[in-house]
């Protein structure tokens, strides 16, 4: 997470407390001598083309601020804010907010936020620790989120390394989309008519990331008609466009928790099911599973993690129910996964992949820069294919913005990392890098911060 981009949400936390969600504090005093708290949170500006929030996904309804000793074994304060004192809640300002108490130099602190225990003061805080954070924070009552709910997130650092708390989230968002000039033989396969849900879902799950990639296996096979979502559609709220789950090792195990290999097909794991509404005649639905083309593996579902699947072509009508799609290996279908996540971010063909260290970078605002390296990048192919060769299909460049290309020399990608390196005036603020990989063209937002 720390390469997205970021902005900051803002807490004034005052004494008191009552039965209601409120501002709550631990030992109920004033403190003059006050500290801030930052907790930063993915950028809500760069919806359209990157894996950054959007701005209800970083908004909060409470949050817990946990002060504990520096081992995480002893709480020492706690506060439970209300979106009442959470000033400029999801949006893109920066403000000095203040905590009520003032916690000591080497003690932890542990951020909960948007989690289903609202009572204050918290029912285990006499026996709360960091390490049995998912049993006092748990997330139990949704199979997924959908697009407008209040996402959990989980921060944690050492008071005061940076005064600023780094929030994930702990659910991972999943979008389908049409592919642009995307070939359709059956003639309405279109985003106005097209739902998808996803199928065999973890039905809880963890807050703390020191519990990755894990997941409490819960039996939810199948899926009723009336959860599908929509895929694109012009005027529809955000809440139709994406779902939001908890991570779950579906590699490697189906959602009754048995083993499977990561390349074999089965049809308990974790998948999406299309809807596709015909206007004459029943429905008919496809099945697609989070593959990994060039790997020829099936991928987990972490946590802060963006999942897009895209339609590239459909060959034919699909199954004509849910539960026989979801009985076989997709068909009558091709399409893509990307993941952005905190590590690289991926964008595939299904023959090939760009791969980058972060999806936004940064210079320093205000100094020119020189040889300032902005990401890494490389591709990566399938075992059965050569190199790329040297051409304009593979290639870098600088498209907009007061910047300069200055590495690679060549402009053009290997399979190995290359640092992409530019020059920047004083008075840069922002630009853009294009990226093109064969008929994948990725644009690269830079920006001065």
């Amino acid at each position: 997470m720390k390469k997205l981009s970021f902005f900051t949400v803002c807490i004034i936390c005052f004494s008191g407390c009552n039965n209601e969600i409120t501002d709550s504090t631990g030992n109920g005093e004033n403190v003059a001598d006050r500290q801030t708290l930052e907790l930063r949170m993915p950028d809500a500006t760069e919806v359209a083309l990157y894996s950054a929030a959007t701005e209800s996904e970083c908004i909060i309804s409470h949050v817990w601020v946990l002060e504990f000793n520096s081992a995480g074994t002893t709480l020492l304060n706690s506060q439970l804010i209300d979106s009442s004192r959470i000033v400029n809640n999801g949006q893109a300002l920066q403000l000095l907010p203040q905590l009520s108490f003032r916690p000591q130099s080497g003690n932890r602190i542990v951020c909960v936020a948007n989690s289903d225990i609202t009572q204050y003061p918290h029912p285990q805080a006499s026996s709360m620790t960091v390490s049995n954070i998912n049993a006092c924070f748990p997330l139990k009552l949704n199979k997924y989120y959908r697009g407008g709910a209040r996402l959990p997130m989980y921060g944690d650092m050492s008071w005061p390394s940076s005064y600023t708390c780094e929030m994930k989230r702990a659910v991972a968002k999943i979008q389908v989309r049409m592919g642009a000039g995307v070939s359709d033989a059956t003639g309405n396969f279109t985003a106005e008519n097209v739902r998808f849900t996803v199928c065999n879902a973890a039905g809880e799950g963890y807050v703390q990331p020191a519990d990755s990639v894990q997941g409490i296996a819960s039996p939810a096979k199948g899926a009723a008609t009336d959860t599908f979502n929509l895929l694109q559609k012009t005027n529809v709220t955000e809440r139709e466009l994406a779902l939001y789950l908890h991570e779950y090792p579906s590699a490697t195990k189906t959602v009754t928790g048995g083993a499977v290999s990561d390349s074999v097909f089965h049809t308990d794991r974790q998948h999406v099911i299309l809807k596709k509404n015909n206007d004459a005649g029943s429905p008919t639905f496809y099945r697609l599973d989070f593959y990994n083309s060039t790997t020829k593996k099936f991928m987990d579902t972490k946590r802060n993690h963006h999942y897009l699947f895209t339609i590239q072509k459909i060959h034919s009508e699909g199954y004509p129910s849910a539960l026989m799609a979801g009985n076989n290996p997709g068909s009558n279908i091709e399409y893509s996964v990307r993941i952005d996540d905190d590590l690289s971010c991926i964008v595939s063909n299904g023959q090939y992949a760009l791969v980058m260290s972060a999806d936004t970078g940064y210079v320093p605002a205000g100094v020119a820069v020189t040889d300032y390296t902005v990401v890494t990048a490389r591709y990566q192919l399938p075992p059965e294919m050569n190199k790329l060769g040297d051409s304009t299909e593979n290639n870098v460049s600088v498209t907009n913005g007061t910047m300069t290309l200055v590495s690679p020399a060549s402009a053009q990608l290997s399979d190995t990392n290359r640092e992409i390196k530019i020059n920047t005036s004083d008075s840069f603020t922002q630009g853009i890098i294009t990226f093109k990989l064969g008929n994948i063209t990725r644009h690269f937002h830079v920006k001065a911060k």
